[in-house]
């Protein structure tokens, strides 16, 4: 099983710019600093887009379909928590959810009651007819979670400050009252509540991915087929300004019609940060094998030819000399068993970071491919050309700053705001989405200058990073500061 990274010692092999090689889970500097330099992206761009500065051509898609710069802040988003999970890190197991302790559960009140029935009685059924402690913990960890409440108060609150400052927000992005925050949401609750084995992450968002784009393609519109102005089938019932009916489902058809998109988008990005940290530690595990035996090799054979000429000195000078060659050779051979870490530098890093890139090149060619001959990428509905299109990109970003890890492997792993807002990461987003609302309600932000909307931006983003850091040193411990761990919010 892996082991953590405090029961390692200094025997573990460990290159800097990717952290420990060694250990499931360990912080990934790399990883780190693509999710925060996400993030400050991310909340540079909700805010610029409001400015006639910025150019429209960068702003999200006004159309069905098509992409655009902004267009890829949902997906990475999501991405983003999906890379730093447990099951990405494997740092997890499966085990049941709530809902699979739920039916485990009636089984046994079933064959308790027919126990009961029979004059026996079932050993695992008490009086009183308690819920299982592994249920109640499962619950209570899915239900009570600070992160999922904390994603259902951010939906709600931005509802409530959207409509309360008539804030410009198009219906047809998520719906009347969807938000992003309330999509993260409902996404969290089915990864933490989904029985699903780490190994199975990536089929299943496979899966899902299928099925969902199969309903876009094929599925029936609610509102029905063939009438003039209806849309024919239930992906362009999604994307067409169909008239919209009282409830709530209807209301609010794009946020959550994208669900299965954005679920499926989660299990894939858990998957594939589960076989990035594997391959990882798999290559560091082969080059240390064969950097060690090498070593070991050569000591070996400089020690035998130490010997020899030791055998062959004929005065004392040429003897101490051989002599203390020979515990040179000694001491190198004893080093090469006793750290077996010698990797050779970083050959075998650049290899593996080639293997991604041919993985990256599948997912490109995968969404263009889904772009023209399946459907038109579309944000709106999260469908298959939109996912393969998030994992490309945000798999070609994470690839940059590994690459920039191995190319400046002096500088420090993760300079320390992008470590602390990795670590804070949704409470970051949080104060931007406020400061964002503050902005926009203290001047009319389409009007103003270029040069005023640039001041704008460096105090708004001045503040972000000091809120930022101000929150990690707050709210995490000085052992914790110490790293630049990846551990999601």
């Amino acid at each position: 099983p892996p082991r953590s990274a405090d029961e390692q010692s200094s025997r573990r092999p460990s290159a800097l710019p990717l952290g420990p090689l060694d250990v499931l889970g360990a912080p990934r500097p790399y990883l780190a600093a693509y999710r925060a330099a996400m993030t400050l992206t991310t909340a540079v761009a909700i805010l610029a887009v409001d400015f006639s500065a910025f150019p429209r051509r960068l702003a999200k898609t006004d159309s069905t379909r098509g992409v655009g710069l902004m267009d890829v802040g949902s997906g990475s988003f999501v991405l983003a928590n999906a890379l730093a999970s447990r099951v990405a890190r494997g740092l997890t197991t499966s085990s049941p959810s709530w809902w699979f302790a739920f039916w485990k559960r009636a089984s046994v009140d079933v064959s308790s009651s027919n126990a009961h029935a029979g004059g026996g009685r079932d050993a695992t059924n008490d009086a009183t007819g308690a819920a299982p402690p592994e249920r109640a913990h499962t619950i209570a960890r899915t239900l009570r979670s600070t992160r999922w409440w904390s994603l259902i108060f951010l939906a709600c609150a931005r509802g409530l400050a959207t409509h309360a400052m008539d804030y410009q927000q198009p219906v047809g992005e998520y719906g009347r009252h969807w938000n992003f925050f309330a999509t993260l949401a409902v996404v969290d609750l089915c990864a933490t509540a989904t029985p699903l084995p780490p190994a199975f992450s990536s089929f299943a968002g496979l899966a899902i991915l299928v099925a969902h784009q199969t309903s876009l393609l094929r599925g029936a519109s609610p509102s029905g087929a063939g009438a003039a102005g209806v849309a024919s089938s239930y992906g362009e019932y999604l994307l067409r300004d169909v008239p919209r009916g009282e409830g709530l489902l209807e209301q609010n058809k794009e946020g959550v019609g994208s669900i299965p998109g954005y679920v499926a988008l989660y299990f894939l990005g858990a998957g594939l940060g589960r076989f990035v940290e594997r391959s990882l530690c798999d290559a560091a595990k082969r080059a240390s094998i064969r950097a060690t035996t090498r070593a070991l090799r050569e000591a070996t054979e400089e020690e035998e030819a130490a010997r020899e000429a030791m055998i062959a000195a004929c005065t004392a000078h040429e003897q101490r000399v051989a002599t203390d060659a020979a515990e040179t050779a000694r001491a190198k051979r004893d080093s090469a068993l006793e750290v077996g870490a010698g990797l050779g530098g970083y050959q075998w890093a650049w290899r593996w970071l080639l293997s991604l890139a041919v993985a990256d090149a599948a997912f490109w060619a995968a969404a263009m491919t889904l772009h023209a001959r399946c459907q038109a990428v579309s944000r709106r509905t999260a469908n298959a050309a939109y996912c393969a299109w998030m994992l490309a990109f945000n798999l070609q970003v994470l690839l940059a700053f590994i690459a920039a890890g191995l190319l400046f492997p002096a500088t420090p792993p993760v300079p320390k705001l992008l470590a602390a807002v990795n670590r804070r990461l949704l409470p970051t987003f949080l104060v931007a989405n406020l400061l964002t609302g503050a902005v926009n309600g203290a001047m009319d932000t389409i009007h103003v200058g270029t040069l005023t909307a640039w001041a704008s931006m460096v105090g708004y983003l001045s503040v972000v990073c000091v809120v930022g850091l101000a929150l990690d040193t707050v709210l995490s411990p000085q052992s914790v500061r110490a790293h630049s761990g990846t551990k999601a919010d």
